[in-house]
């Protein structure tokens, strides 16, 4: 396993944890990439068509480093995942109204924060994320938009959480530059809070 798959494998397994308590709910990673961007694409899921609209919730990565993170949920989970956060009956939600779209702003600020906990663990780097700004919009267009107007080198990290109870799935995406860190970032010191 490369640095670069490691910092997605635990960033992925805080991610997981931090929803899994929020919902209450078993939650799984069920697929994981970590690529250079030049050769990433996130693919849709497989029953989506050209037409479905997705719930995008954006972040810009900011600090020693920059970068873009992006929450992705279909409109139906991204309803479920309200109701299940809200700790309301699952199909209460239709629509993405303003609370549902707050929810679901708060879903991605804690995965995206619990992911970037991780990668400080890994790579000592002052790494933090922007208020969420939430799109509604087709797939390809959601992630047109997070890779837009970045320059190089960058690393994309994609990471699929299921919540298992009501089989809804989120793919959390991070575009940043992350792995040119490869050889320093274990012998670097952390710094630590005092007591």
């Amino acid at each position: 396993m490369n640095f670069l798959q490691e910092i997605a494998k635990l960033g992925a397994e805080q991610s997981a944890t931090a929803l899994s308590t929020l919902l209450k709910m078993s939650v799984s990673v069920n697929a994981l990439k970590a690529v250079p961007l030049d050769r990433a694409e996130v693919a849709p899921p497989a029953s989506a068509s050209d037409v479905d609209l997705f719930v995008g919730v954006y972040f810009s990565l900011h600090g020693d480093r920059v970068g873009t993170a992006v929450l992705i949920l279909s409109r139906g989970d991204a309803c479920q995942v309200v109701d299940a956060a809200s700790r309301k009956a699952l199909g209460t939600t239709t629509v993405m109204d303003d609370y549902a779209r707050s929810t679901v702003c708060e879903v991605g600020n804690i995965m995206i924060g619990a992911f970037l906990a991780a990668v400080r663990k890994l790579v000592p780097l002052l790494l933090v994320h922007s208020v969420p700004h939430l799109v509604i919009d087709q797939w390809r267009r959601l992630f047109g938009t997070l890779v837009a107007g970045q320059g190089a080198p960058l690393s994309l990290v994609e990471c699929e959480l299921v919540v298992e109870k009501m089989n809804a799935r989120c793919t959390l995406v991070i575009v940043a530059d992350l792995e040119e860190h490869e050889g320093s970032a274990r012998s670097a010191p952390v710094a630590r809070p005092r007591r």
